[in-house]
């Protein structure tokens, strides 16, 4: 089992290196942008009393994130 993640600012330093690993570099202008969405959501699940999250779950929430920015722009 993976351990969970609680502390805001870890979240933020694996959400950003996600989104830099996945955003291609057409789109590298809005990475700022991308990066603030994925902590969203995990703010959202925290409302539904989800204590933490896993980083396997940042990356496929930040993965999702840069997919959609991706067709957004095509």
């Amino acid at each position: 089992m993976s351990t969970l993640i609680n502390d805001p600012e870890e979240m933020k330093r694996i959400v950003q290196a996600a989104v830099r690993r996945a955003l291609p570099r057409t789109l590298e202008d809005r990475r700022e942008d991308r990066g603030s969405a994925p902590l969203l959501k995990v703010r959202e699940r925290k409302k539904e009393g989800v204590e933490g999250v896993n980083r396997s779950y940042l990356y496929k929430v930040a993965h999702s994130v840069v997919v959609d920015e991706y067709r957004r722009a095509q």
